[in-house]
């Protein structure tokens, strides 16, 4: 039990630091393409709105989504990633 305990602990955060990393590059991506949003989203934030990057589970089209969440839990989409799900053979 242990050892899944700390496979666990190495996958999250692991997890959490590509996270960062991602959410800095785009950031950066939104800044560049659409500074409009990027500032609409740095308002949100101020206002006490949450940020939240979501690993979407789906057979067919999995995605990385970005998102603000307002102070109803209404999410707000600023970007999708299209992903594909890695498999284990």
């Amino acid at each position: 039990m242990a050892e899944n305990e700390t496979e666990i602990d190495r996958a999250a955060r692991a997890f959490t630091d590509a996270s960062v990393a991602l959410a800095d590059a785009l950031l950066a991506k939104l800044q560049a393409e659409a500074p409009d949003i990027a500032a609409k989203a740095a308002q949100s934030l101020q206002q006490g709105e949450r940020m939240q990057l979501l690993l979407e589970f789906h057979p067919e089209a999995p995605a990385i989504i970005w998102q603000v969440l307002d102070a109803n839990e209404r999410p707000k989409r600023l970007m999708t990633i299209p992903g594909q799900m890695p498999s284990r053979h």
